[in-house]
Order: structure tokens, then sequence, then C-alpha cells
């Protein structure tokens, strides 16, 4: 586990005024001795205030300058990276220290460790496993046990967890069955649009702001405490693609994320953004990760394209500036059994599942060439819906291919 603690910067002076006091001195000489003596310190005095007007110490009481655009609307196609300059002064954190084996996922420093070994991982988002779908989406007791079993070993797979559905029925069942397949979840704990009858419904900054307090936290608590101690957990996600202004997450992170270290000291807390150009380009996207109470990093992309997102390598530079692990928290291309030229996605046609797995081959080939320390493909449904979707399903040759794939 990382070290969640608060870091504060000091600028020590340790300045010594070397006065040599002989046996006997006569009253004149010990008049100008004092007067020396004197002099050095106000001169000292004077020197570290005119440091400190000038900004030389830091001053705890005024931020750094950082930009802190609102948060635009989720796009209706991938938006360019925003190109930014990052800061010489950075303070990458101290290497995280982590128990030599362990069945938590931690961190040290910048990347994911598992069992005392480096981890990255390869998985899917399912959010239907806890019950939000229609009702050929949401998988059966059998189904969910055979989705684990299916996956590659330890797989983080994302799913919802949102306040008012069934925690000591599905939830406790998706837990259970992930437990004994040996993998672990992502469970998210609300959704800013309000989806899948998030009770809090769509946010906004003052939902960030203050509005979380009513409902949110005490589901917050109710929900960590309950799975604390529960490896089958591998980390927390507040919320899904949070939309704010970048002062109001990095306020709500600070609280919720620190509610949940404070409660759970074995688990993980990931953020679930958007890629940078959703905060105002990378220096908003690093302002509200550098939050205390995110551990991990994430962006999401729809991209399609067979390589890279455009928006990683930012997000890669950032991550690695401020020492925290990255995951790309979604990553989705729209496709069917056969494909069908005549219908398209943010500008790009359905392809078919055979086209569908040479081009994630590809992204996943870019992306893990990068420092990204895991992928959740979206989404995993129990049956094909036999159209164009951006879901995957068991018939699926992608399955297999992400089953195999070489980390």
């Amino acid at each position: 586990m990382g070290d969640f603690g608060l870091h504060v910067v000091t600028v020590a002076s340790d300045t010594r005024v070397a006065v040599v006091h002989p046996a006997r001195t006569p009253r004149t000489q010990k008049r100008k001795l004092w007067w020396n003596r004197g002099a050095s310190l106000w001169l000292v005095l004077l020197v570290c205030v005119g440091l400190l007007l000038a900004g030389c110490f830091p001053r705890p009481d005024v931020p750094a300058a950082r930009p802190h655009p609102d948060h635009p609307s989720h796009p209706s196609h991938p938006h360019e990276p925003t190109t930014t300059t990052v800061p010489t002064t950075t303070t990458v954190p101290t290497t995280t220290t982590v128990p030599t084996t362990s069945e938590f996922v931690s961190r040290r420093g910048g990347g994911l460790v598992l069992d005392g070994q480096p981890f990255r991982y390869l998985s899917y988002n399912a959010f239907s496993l806890t019950g939000c779908g229609l009702s050929d989406e949401v998988p059966a007791a059998a189904e969910v046990d055979a989705f684990f079993a299916s996956l590659r070993p330890n797989s983080l797979v994302r799913t919802w967890f949102f306040r008012g559905w069934d925690v000591g029925g599905r939830f406790d069942l998706v837990v259970n069955s992930a437990k004994a397949h040996g993998q672990k979840l992502i469970p998210v704990l609300a959704d800013d649009n309000g989806s899948c009858a998030d009770p809090d419904g769509q946010k906004g900054d003052a939902w960030y702001t203050n509005g979380y307090g009513a409902t949110y936290l005490p589901w917050l608590r109710q929900i960590v405490q309950r799975y604390r101690d529960e490896p089958a957990v591998g980390m927390w996600e507040l919320v899904n693609e949070p939309t704010a202004s970048n002062t109001a997450l990095r306020s709500f992170f600070d609280a919720a994320g620190g509610e949940i270290h404070r409660l759970d000291p074995n688990h993980l807390v990931e953020s679930g953004t958007f890629p940078p150009w959703a905060y105002g380009g990378e220096l908003g996207w690093r302002f509200i990760h550098e939050s205390s109470g995110i551990d991990v990093t994430s962006l999401h992309e729809y991209d399609m394209n067979p390589g890279a997102s455009p928006h990683l390598a930012g997000a890669v530079a950032q991550a690695d500036a401020i020492g925290k692990p990255l995951i790309l928290g979604e990553v989705g291309m729209f496709a069917s059994t056969t494909g069908d030229a005549g219908q398209s996605l943010f500008g790009h046609t359905c392809v078919s599942f055979p086209q569908r797995v040479d081009i994630f081959r590809a992204k996943f080939d870019a992306t893990f060439a990068t420092d990204i320390d895991g992928v959740n493909v979206w989404n995993w449904f129990p049956r094909n819906k036999q159209s164009c979707r951006l879901e995957t399903y068991p018939d699926d040759p992608l399955i297999a291919m992400i089953q195999t794939y070489a980390l």
C-alpha cells in the first residue's frame, strides 16, 4: 500500500555567526563586538525576508500556478490532446514501501505491485455483473462463475457498486466468485451521469464540492468497511468519469479518497477519469491526480485506432511526473460478428469481430510499450446482442486473444 500521508516541504536555514570572546576585552572593543554580532543577525534576517518576498521559499498559503479549467461535457468524437509544459520543480514522491508478499494490490512508486512483484493486467469492464442492465445483459450465477474462470489470473474486473443495490446478495455473489477463481475487482462507487439507477443522479460542481456528504459518503463508508479485508477487491474507484471544475474535483478526491484511506489500509483508490483533454489539458489532469486521496490515475478512450490513443502519451508523462500508476480504465471498439459498413460510431465503421481482434492487438502492443499498468476493455456481456456495439461476448474471438496476450 502506498504512503498516503501529507507531504510538507520545509526549507531549513542553519546559519551560525561565530563570535570570539577574548578573556579580557576593553569596553570599546566589547561594544564593537556586540555591534558586529547584532549587525550580522539583522543582515541574516533581512536576507531571509527578502528571499521569502521573492518567492524563493515555499508559501503554504499560495497554491502553485496551475490551470483550473472547467471540465467540458463528454465529446461526441475524440478530442486532440492539449500540450502543456511540465514544471521543472515537480517533486516525485518517494518509493512506497510494500510488504515482500501481499495478496492485496499495492503500489511501489509509480507501479502496481502484487505478491511483492511488479504487476500489470489486461482485463474487462463488466458493469452488468452486479445487476445493471436488461434481462439478457445480467448474467446468472453460473455465467458469473464461467466469466471469472475464463480470465487471465489476477485480472482486475471493473464493475459498478452503486448505492441502493443488493449488497448482501449480488455484490457478495460477485466478490465470492472472483475470489474463488483468483480474480480481483475494481468496484466503482458512483456514476457521474447517474446511470444504472445511481440514486444521486447527475453530478456537478455543487455535488463534488459538498453535496456528496449527504448520501454518497455514508454509502462509501458502508461498502468500504464491508470489503476492506477482502483481497478480491483490487482497488476502489470513487466515481466513473467525474465531471466538474478541477478545483471541485481535487477537493472531492482529497476528502472521499482520504476517507477510504482512513477506513481501509489494504486497498488503493483510483480516479476513474477521462483523458487530459477533459480537464483543460495535461496540467489540469495532473492537478486533480496530485490529490493525496488518489493512488492510481486513469484515462478512458474510444479512439478505435490500431495503436496507442493520441491522449495516452500526455497522461503517461504526467503520471510518471507525480509518481503514480496509470490504468486505461475503458477502451472500446465498435464491432459485430460480421461487421456492417453502413454503421459507424464516432466516425468509425462497425468492423467484424476478427477485424477487431487485429486492431486491438495492435493497440495493446502500442499501449503496453508505455509505462501503463493495466487495461480494461469495454465491455463484457454474457450473451451476444447480434448487432454493432462496443461490447464483447463469450463467443467473441477477442476473449481468446486477451486470455493469451503476452504482457
